[in-house]
């Protein structure tokens, strides 16, 4: 019996020390684990801010964005277009009031009174075959008023002109834009005059009255606000120096 007694404290003893070690080695295993997955993480933010900072991904400021919007709408707008958009067989009718017409020399101060001048003008596209741009051809009818009034006397003089005169146009649009006809041309035909005037000495004497030989040249442009109908402007001579109104095409 006490030979037992005598092995079995060493028998305990070294129990324990296996199972010491073996909580020890799990113990160990634990604390490795956690450890790995924190540098996992830990690396994964690092790079995100280098990203972040990276100039490539940076947007266009407003201001950037403003100048290159200004810069599409401007190449747009007046790049010249190689065909005019008044083509041949086209057909456009103009009908205006005119502004700013000729005293024929007898007021040189203006106080030549006159209303505004109207006029109906028609053209055809005829042909493309020279250059980038339409020929047309076409006419003008066209009647204007004006009348002077001698100072301190009761006379009255007053002019009546009408104008009937062909049209020759060359349209070629200077902006790409579809709804824009640019166009210049020359005019020639006839204008008959009336004059009347309650002085019979100066009516006498006056010589304008009758049939004469009327000519001119213009720039114009129209621009239309739906397919077939636009306003338009000219400048120039032949009844008045501006022309303002509505035109229509078909």
């Amino acid at each position: 019996m006490l030979m037992i007694k005598q092995l079995a404290s060493p028998l305990l003893l070294l129990s324990f020390v296996l199972a010491s070690g073996s909580g020890l080695a799990q113990t160990k295993k634990s604390t490795k684990t956690p450890s790995s997955s924190s540098k996992a993480t830990s690396k994964a933010p690092a790079s995100s801010p280098t990203k972040a900072s990276s100039p490539a991904s940076q947007e266009p400021t407003t201001i950037q964005k403003g100048v290159t919007q200004v810069q599409t709408v401007l190449n747009t707008m007046y790049e010249p277009q190689t065909t005019s958009t008044f083509h041949p067989g086209d057909k456009a009718l103009n009908v205006g009031i005119g502004l700013l017409g000729a005293n024929h020399g007898y007021d040189v101060f203006g106080s030549l009174k006159q209303s505004p001048a109207l006029s109906v003008t028609y053209e055809q596209g005829i042909t493309d075959s020279f250059g980038p741009g339409t020929l047309s051809l076409g006419g003008l009818l066209g009647y204007k008023h004006y009348y002077y009034e001698f100072p301190k006397t009761d006379y009255k003089a007053s002019w009546t002109d009408i104008l009937l005169m062909a049209r020759g146009t060359y349209h070629y649009n200077l902006t790409s834009n579809p709804q824009i006809d640019t166009y210049a041309g020359l005019t020639v035909g006839v204008r008959l005059n009336t004059y009347s005037n309650t002085n019979s000495t100066l009516r006498d004497t006056y010589k304008d009255d009758g049939l004469h030989l009327a000519t001119g040249i213009f720039l114009g442009g129209r621009y239309f606000v739906t397919e077939k109908v636009g306003v338009f402007a000219e400048a120039g001579y032949d009844m008045t120096y501006l022309k303002l109104g509505l035109t229509a095409k078909f």
